[in-house]
């Protein structure tokens, strides 16, 4: 077991196997199973052998160990933090951090274990959510949000594969936010480059454009719809495209009499700045032209229920304001009636507004 472990361990190899054993100060882990393999770390499922608890552990490279420390750090600040009793919730909207340690030469972090991220559960699904489950989903969210706003913290890298179900059979909604790898203070921001995965990334990055937690919001509303159907998003204004330092990777400025309009490139265009050859991206919904052709396209026979996606819509387009400035803040996002459900107050499906009561109001 020593060697084969010593072997696994190796950080020219850095494959973590079933059966091999790591050991902090007062407790040493079984590896049971390795569930993900990320690009800085792996995550396996561990049997504690003094308690025999199954938890998760995080097994990260050495190169980016200062990249991980301030990780715990920033979950050891939420861990200690209070939010309004309105809430209700707490840091209970975020991964649990029991322990973190080093085990020959690799940074070890000790999770609670969770279920499995929404990107897995969609995949197993086949279909996309309800938006009576979404509400639920996006006042978690919101909430962790809110909390990292206190704190001074953005997390720069919110996707379907950073939020966890807890236990889908018993909790089917109940979610938590993970991966803290690339989370930093909001304030140094403006010194870091690229962020957030192409698909969730706000447009003030992709301009080159000054940045806050605002970024979060945007992944947030680009999250939510992919959940019911698709995101597509519009041109920012002339303001924002004149300031950008990134705009003419993506852009051109036109002419029109004795002004200037900008105009997004063609594709030609773009690879020819470039220099590379583009892959096609999925193309489902090329006919639908707006945010709300594509929520409506799946419109139902219950109206209740498309007045409660008329609240998602409006909920989602205040979160995909071009202009972070004007964009709804979390808090704010928590009081929009899509989260408070008053618009269902008096609607005449009252089944389907205890089945949303009650999605919502998790324990």
């Amino acid at each position: 077991m020593e060697k084969s472990t010593q072997e696994c361990l190796d950080n020219s190899i850095f494959r973590i196997k079933e059966g091999i054993s790591v050991a902090s100060k007062f407790n040493a882990y079984q590896i049971q199973k390795v569930s993900h393999y990320r690009k800085f770390s792996q995550i396996a499922e561990c049997r504690n052998e003094r308690t025999g608890e199954i938890l998760a552990i995080k097994f990260v490279k050495k190169k980016f160990h200062s990249q991980n420390r301030r990780e715990v750090r920033i979950l050891k600040q939420l861990k200690s933090l209070n939010l309004p009793k309105c809430y209700v919730v707490n840091f209970s909207d975020f991964i649990k951090l029991n322990d973190s340690f080093t085990y020959r030469g690799f940074l070890y972090q000790e999770f609670e274990l969770l279920d499995q991220t929404l990107f897995d559960y969609l995949k197993k699904r086949g279909d996309t959510l309800k938006v009576a489950e979404l509400r639920a989903i996006a006042q978690q969210i919101l909430v962790a949000l809110s909390a990292l706003k206190q704190l001074g913290i953005t997390h720069t890298d919110l996707k379907l594969d950073n939020i966890m179900l807890v236990n889908h059979e018993e909790q089917p909604i109940k979610v938590k936010l993970i991966d803290f790898g690339f989370a930093c203070e909001t304030e140094t921001l403006k010194e870091k480059g690229i962020l957030h995965n192409l698909a969730y990334r706000a447009p003030e990055i992709t301009l080159g454009l000054p940045r806050d937690e605002a970024i979060d919001t945007w992944s947030l509303g680009c999250l939510l719809s992919v959940l019911i159907i698709m995101k597509l998003l519009g041109q920012p204004d002339k303001k924002q495209l004149d300031e950008g330092t990134l705009v003419s990777n993506y852009f051109r400025k036109v002419k029109n009499g004795s002004e200037c309009s900008w105009r997004f490139k063609t594709l030609k265009q773009y690879e020819k700045k470039k220099g590379a050859v583009s892959r096609r991206a999925h193309a489902t919904y090329d006919d639908l032209t707006t945010l709300d052709d594509l929520f409506f396209s799946q419109n139902t026979n219950n109206s209740t229920e498309n007045e409660d996606i008329e609240a998602f819509l409006d909920l989602v387009k205040k979160m995909l304001t071009v202009d972070p400035a004007n964009r709804i803040l979390p808090d704010d996002a928590l009081k929009h009636p899509f989260i408070t459900t008053e618009h269902l107050d008096v609607a005449s499906d009252r089944r389907y507004v205890k089945k949303t009561y009650l999605q919502t109001h998790l324990p």
